[in-house]
């Protein structure tokens, strides 16, 4: 897999996250779409099948995880729950719920760090 992904772990991670970032992009901006239109934006012209693997092993990575959801018909579309927030449900994408989550854990660790150095404050 090296191949598909990139050398180190650092690099894999970094192209897993940008594959990650531009799919929910597409899928916010077009509510859903098929996996051969998805190959023919993302695709570079000098390496396809590398394309093709990387992509197809996204969308199994983000399926298994509950990112997403592939019907019958090879439609992409981001995935939802339902969630009770300001004393109404409402439906929200799981990758959004997932990004409040990191940026909430990010806040968290810069308060501790501060806290660390000024504890006074």
């Amino acid at each position: 897999m090296a191949i598909v992904w990139g050398d180190t772990e650092e690099v894999q991670r970094a192209v897993k996250e940008s594959f990650q970032a531009n799919l929910e992009k597409i899928l916010k901006e077009k509510g859903r779409i098929k996996v051969d239109d998805l190959f023919n934006l993302i695709k570079h012209d000098n390496n396809l099948l590398t394309d093709y693997q990387r992509i197809l092993l996204g969308i199994e990575d983000l399926k298994s995880t509950g990112k997403i959801f592939l019907d019958d018909e090879n439609f992409i579309q981001l995935a939802k729950v339902t969630v009770f927030e300001e004393g109404e449900l409402k439906e929200k994408n799981v990758c959004d719920i997932e990004h409040r989550e990191e940026d909430i854990k990010e806040k968290k660790e810069i308060i501790r760090k501060y806290s660390e150095i000024n504890p006074y404050a």
